[in-house]
């Protein structure tokens, strides 16, 4: 039985209205002359929920329907017959047309679905995979072990135009040296939406990687939560990419990923929330969540844009560019507008609180980006720049402006070139830095500089118009240039004579998550905050978690400083 657009019950449908058939790439390329021509207004949607894509069925759209409760020998197509296994539901989609399988929410199966080799019709006509029924939970795919619970392998013909949405994907009883992802794409892949996903427990959450030869192309993630990803045998990713054209990541919540103590699974440096290799292009991340990773909360390293995301107590928040092997000629992109909170180190014996560490660029802009807070013992740099120890990198055209850096107790650095490196027309200037000098545990061995230069001629790199405030007595390590400390005083004469220095009666506060979250009428802190993250779905969506809400909330306290 075929079942016409006009027949559908709009309970039994994923969404109602209809998707604009536009290309990912075509997004990427709006994007980027947003981000490189313009400068944009932050202002929320009316609608703060309108980031959900709607889709309608085609009048040749074949329903299927799974439940737990079903039977293999029903046909599949109302839900009040439906099948029972996500094999027979996958075996009744149609290679080639737009079907839809939805499984029951509130329900659970203890098995992967088969290895994806079926495709929809076209880019406005797509193969989808969801959920049906009152329930606010998603059905649940719950692997046996180490399994992959959603697998696009193989040599064979390229895969395309598929939407999978509003499904729990987690290992049953996994056992520690077990480590399939979560989703794994090693075949050529194009047009594939991963939305409202919660993926939960693999050693890689996602894994998308060009292999033997594949292409894998306009590959988006949208409003999907991403956590708690661990090994105690390898590496551990939420999100692993490497060789995508068109990789767009949005409106998501990557948490703890890397890491699970429980299970003796360590914090290490070799795992993050997001790792996107060199070799991956076309790349938009924005308004995501990326929170308390083992190390970094994102390397970007082909560069690209992100924008407008918020990051919470990661060891590492940003790595932009550089890389163990990178990219020729540097890479180019822009890192605006992302809010950078509660800097802290991987273990004790591990420290870090890195803000933003970029490298190997040429033309690159760093801008309108919020800083907050450090942990004191560690000291780590709110903004670095650098080559990444290769000599063949560059850093070009790259320009570092209108940034605000609060109580950040590292070192804003441009650190020198080595040897037959490229650096010209690197500019930082009218950023604001507020330093608190008192804040070194009473241990001198942590003072460090406000901000460090170089020593280059203004050609390579020039420190103009920043505004330095500090608080507290002035120590000998001020500022640095050229490897040589010195004050205020010298640096403003000899290096920043057009930067603005005020010394401030104290430190910014009520800047904080618990602060925000106060204003809201609620309570709990980060750990409330990232609660009210990894609870968003389709079903239950509070827009007191977008990035950008609490990025405007923090730019309009800062302006209220005195």
């Amino acid at each position: 039985m075929e079942i016409s657009k006009q027949s559908h019950s709009p309970a039994l449908l994923i969404l109602q209205a209809a998707m604009r058939p536009v290309r990912m790439s075509q997004i990427i390329a709006l994007s980027a002359v947003c981000t490189f021509g313009l400068t944009p207004t932050i202002a929320l949607a009316e609608d703060p929920d309108s980031f959900w894509t709607e889709f309608v069925p085609s009048t040749d759209t074949r329903l299927i329907f799974v439940s737990e409760d079903g039977n293999d020998n029903n046909s599949g197509l109302n839900p009040d017959a439906p099948v029972k296994t996500l094999a027979k539901g996958y075996a009744l989609l149609r290679d080639g047309f737009p079907d839809w399988m939805l499984l029951k929410r509130g329900d659970s199966w203890n098995e992967s679905f088969p290895n994806w080799d079926k495709s929809g019709r076209s880019e406005s006509e797509i193969m989808i995979t969801g959920a049906y029924g009152d329930n606010e939970a998603r059905p649940q795919i719950r692997p046996v072990g180490g399994g992959t619970a959603m697998k696009m392998h193989g040599r064979d013909e390229q895969i395309s135009n598929l939407a999978f949405v509003g499904l729990h994907l987690e290992p049953l009883n996994r056992a520690d040296d077990q480590g399939g992802p979560g989703v794994g794409m090693l075949k050529s892949s194009q047009n594939i939406l991963f939305e409202d996903l919660f993926i939960s427990g693999f050693k890689d959450n996602l894994k998308l990687q060009e292999f033997d030869g594949s292409i894998i192309s306009d590959i988006r993630l949208n409003g999907c939560i991403v956590v708690d990803s661990w090994s105690t045998t390898s590496h551990s990713q939420g999100l692993f990419a490497k060789g995508v054209d068109g990789l767009i990541i949005e409106n998501c919540v990557f948490d703890s990923n890397g890491f699970n103590e429980s299970r003796d699974a360590e914090p290490t440096i070799f795992n993050h929330n997001l790792y996107i290799q060199n070799g991956t292009e076309n790349v938009v991340v924005r308004r995501n969540i990326i929170a308390d990773a083992s190390s970094h909360g994102i390397q970007l390293r082909p560069g690209g844009i992100l924008e407008d995301n918020l990051f919470v107590s990661n060891p590492l928040s940003i790595l932009f560019g550089n890389g163990s092997v990178p990219t020729p000629g540097g890479v180019s992109g822009s890192v605006e507008r992302n809010l950078i909170m509660y800097g802290r180190g991987i273990s004790s014996t591990r420290p870090r609180a890195f803000g933003i560490e970029a490298g190997n660029l040429s033309g690159a802009t760093i801008s309108e980006n919020i800083l907050y807070s450090s942990v004191i013992d560690y000291n780590g740099p709110p903004l670095t720049l650098h080559d990444a120890n290769h000599h063949d990198s560059v850093l070009e055209n790259v320009l570092v402006e209108n940034n605000t850096i609060i109580a950040w107790h590292g070192s804003l650095t441009v650190k020198p070139p080595q040897e037959n490196q490229v650096f010209e027309n690197v500019r930082v200037q009218n950023n604001h830095i507020y330093y608190d000098f008192t804040a070194n545990n009473g241990n001198n061995n942590f003072n460090k500089p406000i901000a460090k230069s170089p020593g280059l001629e203004s050609s390579a790199v020039l420190f103009t118009a920043n505004n330095y405030h500090y608080y507290g007595q002035e120590h000998n390590k001020a500022f640095n240039n050229n490897s040589t400390n010195m004050s205020i005083d010298t640096w403003s004469t000899s290096v920043e004579p057009d930067g603005v220095y005020e010394t401030i009666s104290s430190m910014p506060s009520g800047l904080g998550l618990d602060v925000y979250l106060l204003t809201l009428g609620d309570s709990g802190g980060i750990d409330g905050f990232m609660d009210l993250a990894r609870s968003q779905s389709r079903q239950t969506f509070n827009p007191v978690i977008d990035p950008r809400l609490v990025y405007q909330w923090m730019a309009q306290q800062i302006n209220n400083i005195d």
